[in-house]
């Protein structure tokens, strides 16, 4: 049985303005349930409660046990502070191997995904967790693309590696983030492709032993953190060595420098609910694709995503995302969604933080 290491310390500002500091966008409910939760119930048949774990920050400890009640407090991580997901991983399998053998698997998944059926994600982690077993692999888990998102990290995938009723798994042969919509359409085009999901299963001591051969400047503090364990030196250490680690992502900084890596081909309907367009493609339509979380009486409007208490009347208003929240509204392009970050630094530069 493996463990599960779920990240819960994200910001997710894409999907600005309903995540916000005080409530990112893992403790966002959507279909019923916060995305934290969704993604715990999904993985939580496979590990038991005995071996799921959840990284996150001190300041998201209420929220983390309100929608995980269940959870023991020993098998929370902090981070001091979000440096990505390569120091999150990292820090968090130092803290792992104090409890369990570096030969066991863990699964790291980010908090804020959805996936849409259960069954085939289980099959799929099932497959991963077996090829992960023998401490050679970084597994990894690819979505086969419907269309050029130009949103979505790219895998190309190599030679099969293994086949069976719950997929296939390929050596993975490189990794692109975030192309440009041309170069997007050559990878659907090209069929070699998947979508990079940044879900992860491997090996406790895979992964210490990847980041000691491809990010050194991670490994020496992660050594560091670990000697400082259950001493008095503990948290001072931490405070000082995870603020020297840069903020990169596990794929920058291990997944794109790593040769043994493999890639399993999972469609169990995914989503990383990155920005509004995302979740508009993931929630039910209108007849003209409107999406809307409130009342919408609409007129010659296609396209929209309404988040609203109130009800919305549009009159020929096309592809626009309009979100209500008790101390604002936001209006904007759908086309512009993938740059909401620079609204967040402009609010930022004119000392407008009150919204963020």
């Amino acid at each position: 049985m493996p463990i599960a290491l779920v990240m819960a310390g994200g910001k997710g500002e894409r999907l600005w303005p309903v995540s916000r500091r005080h409530r990112p966008k893992q403790f966002i409910s959507l279909l019923g349930k916060t995305l934290l939760r969704h993604t715990v119930e999904r993985i939580l048949p496979l590990v038991g409660v005995d071996r799921l774990y959840v990284v996150t920050q001190r300041e998201h400890l209420e929220a983390t046990l309100r929608e995980l009640p269940f959870l023991p407090p020993s098998h929370l991580i902090f981070e001091p502070v979000g440096k990505n997901t390569a120091p999150c991983i990292g820090f968090s399998a130092v803290h792992l191997a104090r409890v369990f053998s570096p030969g066991e698997v863990m699964v790291v998944l980010p908090a804020d995904h959805m996936v849409f059926e259960e069954e085939r994600f289980q099959e799929a982690v099932s497959l991963a967790v077996e090829v992960a077993q023998s401490g050679e692999w970084l597994v990894t888990f690819g979505i086969p693309p419907t269309h050029p998102h130009t949103g979505y990290g790219y895998i190309r995938c190599g030679e099969l590696f293994r086949k069976d009723s719950r997929g296939c798994v390929y050596r993975g042969e490189g990794f692109t983030e975030k192309p440009d919509l041309n170069k997007a359409e050559e990878y659907l085009r090209s069929g070699k492709y998947l979508w990079n999901s940044g879900i992860f299963v491997w090996t406790i001591g895979a992964i210490l032993s990847a980041f000691k051969t491809w990010a050194p400047e991670i490994s020496w503090g992660l050594e560091q953190i670990a000697e400082s364990l259950g001493t008095p030196k503990e948290e001072k250490v931490l405070v000082e060595v995870f603020s020297t680690f840069p903020s990169i992502s596990i794929d920058y900084a291990v997944m794109e420098r790593a040769s043994n890596i493999l890639v399993v081909s999972a469609s169990f309907g995914w989503s990383d609910v990155g920005s509004w367009k995302s979740l508009g493609e993931i929630l039910p339509k209108d007849a003209n694709g409107n999406v809307a979380l409130g009342e919408h009486i609409a007129l010659e409007s296609r396209g929209c995503i309404l988040w609203t208490r109130k009800p919305v009347v549009t009159f020929g208003m096309e592809d626009v995302v309009l979100v209500e929240e008790e101390d604002l509204l936001f209006l904007a392009p759908k086309s512009r969604d993938q740059d909401i970050r620079r609204l967040l630094a402009y609010l930022r530069e004119t000392g407008r933080t009150e919204y963020l």
